[in-house]
């Protein structure tokens, strides 16, 4: 998965299935699951040219905790299988996902990282970078267009410095979203800063 996707997702958890199949540009498909009792939307989805770099997910499915595998199937109209997978489920914790909740991730310790590294990113982002982090944010509704445009009006540094601690003052996701967007873009910087 790209970060630039990654990030638009951050509050779920992203399981690897391989996806080789052929699909039709103009036919319409539909996702089902055995055992059926999950949430797939929408029912059926006509599939079309796009290519990245922002792809966007055809389907969802809401798995539950509690649930261990579900086998995916991708159909036709005339309901033949163009693709199937067998999917393992990571097991998550009861602490992180009560009773059947949706499985979800979050990065409690995002904000902490963002606190640390807060001087020395002030001190080495590049505006080019800060512009094309604000930009993103605003993209993922991280960020209101209001709070962007008055960032991006100030110095780098002041820039920096105030696009860092909006973000961290919103919390484990939206620290986490600024970090895979900063890293998808500086990847370096990302590193050294200790943020990766």
């Amino acid at each position: 998965m790209s970060l630039k996707v990654k990030v638009q997702h951050a509050a779920s958890e992203h399981i690897e299935a391989p996806s080789f199949c052929y699909f039709h540009k103009g036919q319409k498909y539909s996702l089902s699951s055995a055992p059926h009792h999950f949430k797939i939307q929408p029912a059926r989805a006509e599939f079309f040219e796009n290519y990245g770099p922002n792809y966007h997910p055809t389907f969802e499915i809401i798995l539950t905790a509690n649930a261990e595998e579900v086998m995916l199937m991708v159909q036709d109209p005339e309901e033949t299988r163009v693709w199937e997978h067998d999917l393992h489920l990571p097991a998550s914790s009861s602490a992180d996902s009560p009773g059947g909740s949706p499985l979800q991730m979050g990065n409690s310790a995002s904000a902490e990282k963002l606190r640390l590294a807060r001087t020395n990113f002030v001190d080495k982002v590049s505006d080019p970078v800060l512009n094309k982090l604000l930009d993103e944010l605003q993209h993922v509704t991280v960020l209101t267009d209001a709070e962007g445009e008055a960032a991006r009006a100030k110095p780098r540094g002041e820039k920096a410095r105030d696009l860092i601690d909006m973000v961290r003052k919103k919390g484990a996701e939206a620290s986490s979203k600024m970090i895979a967007v900063f890293y998808a873009n500086d990847p370096y910087l990302c590193k050294e800063l200790g943020l990766m």
